[in-house]
């Protein structure tokens, strides 16, 4: 059975992670460092929800831990599309409330692509067959609630 992810890949997320986060400061603008960060994510974002998949059809991930992930994932696409969206907007109005707002999102993604990779991490070291806790149950649940509060957040700012 082939590692989703070996120590060399760990590190390598964790460095783009970093560079999403700091590309933000970088000398070709803020505009850029958007991009970059948008990209990077993007990236990422597909890597680690693929190895999800892929574990999932293995059948080696727990029901509630897959539709954490694809929660996590759904938040990552949907405040990498709002992203996206408002550079479009900003691009044409260059205002200041849509530039915090454009920071304060692509300041969480890096940080969701994270707990995504970590959520996998915790799948390979606890397989499927053990049954999850009850205090990871309510954990999982409250992480789930806490997500899907944002995302109506998130609806209610388009």
């Amino acid at each position: 059975m082939r590692k989703v992810f070996s120590m060399r890949g760990k590190a390598f997320l964790a460095c783009a992670v970093a560079l999403a986060l700091l590309s933000s400061a970088c000398p070709g603008g803020w505009e850029l460092g958007v991009y970059r960060t948008l990209a990077t994510v993007q990236v990422n974002y597909h890597n680690v929800y693929a190895a999800v998949v892929e574990l999932h059809l293995r059948g080696q991930i727990p029901e509630e831990r897959y539709a954490q992930a694809q929660l996590i994932a759904n938040r990552i696409y949907t405040l990498g599309q709002t992203s996206t969206a408002m550079m479009v907007s900003y691009r044409t109005i260059k205002d200041d409330v849509t530039k915090r707002r454009i920071d304060s999102v692509t300041a969480e993604l890096p940080k969701l692509v994270a707990e995504l990779l970590a959520l996998v991490d915790a799948i390979r070291k606890r397989p499927s067959a053990a049954p999850a806790t009850q205090q990871e149950r309510r954990e999982i649940g409250e992480k789930l609630d806490r997500i899907e509060a944002e995302l109506d957040v998130l609806e209610v700012l388009e």
